[in-house]
């Protein structure tokens, strides 16, 4: 066993492959944050049809894009 690197480390033989790796972490970290930033718009959307939604159960008035006159 005289292997003694981490078993979850990628063996590295040169810089270019190093810096590789980096930047396939920061194109994960950023395809994260993409994702979660997609979420959160999706999330206040639903937030916001919720409350429409308790505003119409609660005075019977139907959204403002519906009435026409």
């Amino acid at each position: 066993m005289s292997d003694t690197s981490s078993p979850r480390e990628p063996k590295l033989s040169n810089e270019s492959e190093r810096t590789s790796v980096y930047a396939d972490e920061d194109l994960n970290l950023a395809n994260y944050q993409n994702c979660w930033d997609k979420l959160h718009r999706h999330t206040i959307r639903q937030i916001e049809q919720i409350k429409e939604i308790e505003r119409i159960a609660f005075f019977g008035i139907p959204p403002q894009e519906d009435q026409r006159d």
